[in-house]
């Protein structure tokens, strides 16, 4: 059981200056003092200041009785009034540590990988006092000049554990009342030409301070770093900053004096390049967005070194001023550059509920002929074995790529190659053959424009729209139309952009961006069908807390056929439909709606198999067939949080999915099933865990609005539409409104 204790900070005096004043009155200077004798009351008052000293004593001991084997249970922070950090920066400050939660769930199961081990976790009486004195000296330089912190602890003796509670009682900030910035440290005020000038009162209040806030010295570095980075972009390499704080701590306010030493403003001189063996000198130089005569800046240093490694040929790359130049109008620039092997093999093999085992293997050439051209070749096998999906999605594609890194400019490029495919999944069993190009202007990783051109043929060996008599089931009539011929071909141009700005491009927490993409067919002899097509995905990050996020993305997206994309005289809407199978939207997924498979959001039909024995027609079910349409909305509202005791490489997601997918063009609006083209909502629980080499995720999701077909087996709606039984007496499965998604990949 805990027995909580007061904390010697927490005492309003100690055992042994209640004993030193008892001894003082006692005396007979004390007595003296008093200029009257000695009455009954006051020895009353001695006896009971006696007995609180001795239950106080009592009090300290206990917390006193600890041993090396003592570990920290808990640790906690309560404030008196105000907060202004996080928990987390708190505990940082500090060197006690607690076990955490759930202790004994994960001792038994700390030999799995990814449970964070209990580990130890000693208490130290003397490290707990050095812990409130590094939490008043947070506070101190966080502008808080008079924080109390104290202490409770409450010790369970039988396990020897301690809980320990921080008071924390912030006191009045010290807030910032101006900031004085100066050209050197005589005062002498700061003088610049006339575009640093403007610049300089366009950006300040972005870079200093704002006054009339609390006093933060920890900001303090940051403002001297992005004070000497913004001279420093404009031309001035040499510039030192340096910050001092005046404090009035009978008002609570201060002064900022910041002290600019901006050097002479340079313009680029030579430029070197030392390093490279098989890549010519000028192949470098291109790449980089400045030259000789140009206002030094460091953002277009950096932006250079990024374009150099972005070939790929280069393991280490720097461009800088080289050490030891002294300040000056003109200064050299350095690039450095240490070549990697040209030849790279990669691969990554994985699973997910849809395609089942995969695999991709990628053997690259970074300098191929010369001038940072790369060579790939690639191969992908989405095998479908251990597939989840009723019917999984098989895809075996081999390509050949070749990438011109500079076409006119460092920023554009251009890459392209044929490619072999054979696939056999819900759409149909084919091969295809193709070529792909696409010219990209690339700004950085989330700013980039592609135009896109591809030419393919398809040669069919399998539909999967069912083979059925033509009117064996009036309302899969439409189903029954084969496309048309054998051979799909498909011939378009296509933009695709990019936008947005991350705080961190592999896991964002915060931050947006836009991807959208438009195509469309032309020459009429090379298309099959006529289509114009666009999507529009949003992407949204925003974190609530210092553990929890909100992931917001949605996307809307239209089919628009034209051309012999309409249905042709002697065709029907149902097979001039049954053509655009490539390009159809479907909906539901571990990437989409989870509460559904794979692409089985709205639209779709049994998927029935005839085979005739004579003198008998022998079929099956094997599940549904996403049927799809030419127009979407989806959306997915995410929130994310760690989970206990799994440490940081584990996360809960907790959902909401929607989408609708339909037929907007009259032409097709008779395509599809029922309530099937409304809008459709999804929840549900996600867990994801990352490993060195890959990540492991697991989405549980709920339908909640599922249509007819969603809640019924397929073999069962056609038995009853065959034996002409009403379909709402076809039961329904309450369990098929669950549906789990599981991936996995790795990466060697």
């Amino acid at each position: 059981m805990m027995k909580r204790l007061l904390s010697p900070s927490r005492l309003p005096s100690s055992p042994q200056r209640c004993r030193r004043a008892m001894e003082q009155a006692s005396s007979p200077r004390g007595i003296a003092a008093a200029s009257r004798p000695v009455s009954s009351w006051f020895t009353f008052a001695l006896a009971a200041l006696f007995l609180l000293c001795a239950r106080l004593s009592h009090a300290q001991e206990e917390p006193i009785r600890t041993d090396a084997s003592t570990q920290v249970s808990t640790i906690r922070f309560e404030f008196v009034k105000t907060r202004s950090f996080r928990e987390s920066d708190l505990r940082s400050r500090i060197s006690l540590s607690e076990r955490g939660d759930l202790p004994g769930v994960r001792n038994f199961l700390d030999f799995l990988p990814m449970i964070e081990p209990v580990g130890d976790h000693p208490f130290d009486a003397m490290e707990l006092q050095r812990d409130v004195v590094r939490l008043r000296s947070l506070y101190r330089r966080a502008g808080f000049l008079q924080t109390a912190v104290t202490y409770d602890i409450a010790i369970d003796r039988e396990a020897n554990l301690i809980d320990i509670t921080f008071i924390i009682d912030e006191g009045t900030p010290v807030l910032l009342r101006g900031v004085r910035v100066t050209g050197d440290s005589n005062g002498t005020p700061l003088t610049l030409p006339d575009d640093a000038e403007k610049n300089w009162q366009a950006s300040s209040s972005d870079i200093l301070p704002a006054t009339d806030e609390r006093l933060n010295l920890f900001d303090l570095p940051n403002v001297e770093a992005r004070t000497s980075n913004w001279f420093m972009e404009q031309g001035y390499p040499f510039v030192r900053s340096q910050g001092f704080v005046t404090v009035d701590s009978l008002s609570h306010t201060a002064i900022l004096d910041l002290r600019v030493m901006k050097g002479p403003r340079s313009r680029i001189g030579a430029i070197t390049v030392q390093g490279e063996q098989t890549v010519r000198e000028r192949v470098l130089v291109r790449e980089l967005p400045f030259s000789e005569g140009d206002l030094f800046s460091p953002g277009a240093l950096r932006e250079g070194r990024r374009e150099i490694l972005g070939l790929g040929l280069f393991r280490r790359v720097a461009v800088e001023i080289p050490q030891g130049t002294p300040p000056s109008e003109v200064v050299p620039v350095l690039v450095d550059v240490t070549e990697a092997p040209p030849r790279l093999v990669t691969g990554s093999a994985g699973y997910d509920s849809r395609g089942g085992l995969t695999g991709q293997a990628d053997w690259q050439h970074h300098n191929f002929t010369g001038d940072a051209r790369t060579f790939a070749v690639s191969a992908l096998a989405q095998t479908g074995v251990w597939a989840l999906e009723e019917i999984p999605e098989i895809l075996y594609r081999g390509s050949l790529s070749l990438t011109q890194p500079y076409i006119f400019h460092r920023r554009l490029s251009l890459l392209g190659g044929p490619f072999v495919e054979h696939r056999d999944d819900y759409r149909d069993r084919s091969n295809a053959v193709g070529f792909l190009a696409t010219l990209i202007y690339q700004i950085d990783p989330l700013r980039s424009f592609a135009l896109n051109y591809s030419i393919s043929k398809r040669f069919i060996l399998e539909t999967r729209y069912g083979e059925y008599t033509s009117g064996a089931i009036d309302i899969l009539t439409l189903l029954s139309i084969q496309s048309k011929g054998d051979r799909v071909l498909k011939n378009t141009m296509g933009v695709q952009a990019s936008y947005g700005s991350l705080d961190d491009f592999a896991i964002p927490r915060r931050g947006y961006l836009l991807r959208p993409t438009a195509e469309v067919t032309f020459v009429p002899a090379l298309n099959s069908v006529e289509y114009f097509r666009f999507t529009i995905p949003v992407f949204a990050f925003q974190p609530l807390s210092e553990t929890i996020g909100m992931a917001f993305r949605c996307s809307m997206g239209s089919i628009l056929p034209f051309g012999n994309g309409l249905p042709q005289e002697g065709e029907t809407s149902g097979e001039k439909f049954l053509q655009f199978r490539d390009i159809i939207f479907m909906a539901g997924g571990p990437d989409d709606v989870r509460g559904w498979g794979s692409r089985l959001l709205g639209p779709k039909a049994p998927d029935i198999r005839i085979e005739s024995v004579s003198p008998d027609t022998i079929y099956s079910v094997n599940g549904y067939i996403p049927v799809g349409g030419l127009s979407r909305v989806t959306f997915s509202l995410e929130c994310r949080f760690p989970v206990p005791g799994l440490g940081p490489a584990a996360g809960l997601s907790l959902f909401v999915d929607g989408a609708r997918i339909w037929n907007a063009k009259p032409q097709f609006q008779s395509v599809g099933w029922g309530d099937e083209d409304k809008f459709f909502f999804g929840t549900g629980l996600g867990f994801l865990y990352r490993l060195p080499i890959g990540t492991v995720r697991i989405d549980t999701g709920y339908k909640l609005n599922p249509s007819y077909q969603d809640l019924r087996e397929a073999k069962d709606v056609v038995s009853a539409l065959l034996a002409g039984t009403p379909l709402d007496q076809v039961p329904a499965k309450e369990s098929k409104r669950f549906h789990v998604h599981l991936s996995i990949s790795v990466s060697f």
